[in-house]
C-alpha cells in the first residue's frame, strides 16, 4: 500500500527523503544588551511551611515574591539591633562641621560653659549701670 500525492508538492514535504535536518538559530537579545538588569537575582531556600505562608501572603497583598521579600528585608533592615544608632550616626557627620571626635568633648564642653558665663556676666554688668 503506497501513498501518492496529487500535484505538486512543496520543497519542505519532501526533506524526509534527504534525512534529518540540523539547523541552528543564532539570536541575539537586543533588549538584554542595551538595558542590562538594574538587579542581581538571588535564590534563596526556606523550609515547606515558610514558603507555602509567603506564597499565600503575596497572593493574598497581589505582590511578587520578589516584591514580598524585597519589603520584608526594608523591614529588617529598618528594625534590626543597631539600626538606629547607624542613623544617628549618619545625621551626626552633617552636624559636626569640624570633625570633632570623642577626645573632644570635654574641651567644647569648656568652651561652652565659658561662654555662657562671659553671657550671664556681660547681663549683669548691663543691669548694674
Amino acid at each position: 500500500m503506497g501513498f501518492e500525492f496529487a500535484g505538486p508538492q512543496p520543497a519542505e514535504s519532501l526533506l524526509w527523503l534527504a534525512g534529518p535536518v540540523r539547523t541552528t538559530t543564532l539570536s541575539y537579545n537586543v533588549g538584554m544588551a542595551t538595558n542590562p538588569r538594574r538587579s542581581r537575582v538571588f535564590s534563596i531556600s526556606m523550609p515547606p511551611e515558610m514558603a507555602a505562608s509567603a506564597q499565600a501572603l503575596a497572593k493574598q497583598e497581589n505582590r511578587s515574591m520578589s516584591e514580598l521579600l524585597r519589603e520584608a528585608f526594608r523591614v529588617y533592615d529598618r528594625q534590626r539591633p543597631g539600626a538606629t544608632s547607624d542613623e544617628i550616626g549618619r545625621y551626626a557627620v552633617t552636624r559636626n562641621p569640624k570633625g570633632d571626635t570623642g577626645d573632644d568633648v570635654e574641651r567644647l564642653v569648656h568652651e561652652v560653659r565659658t561662654e555662657i558665663r562671659a553671657e550671664r556676666e556681660a547681663k549683669q554688668a548691663l543691669a548694674a549701670q
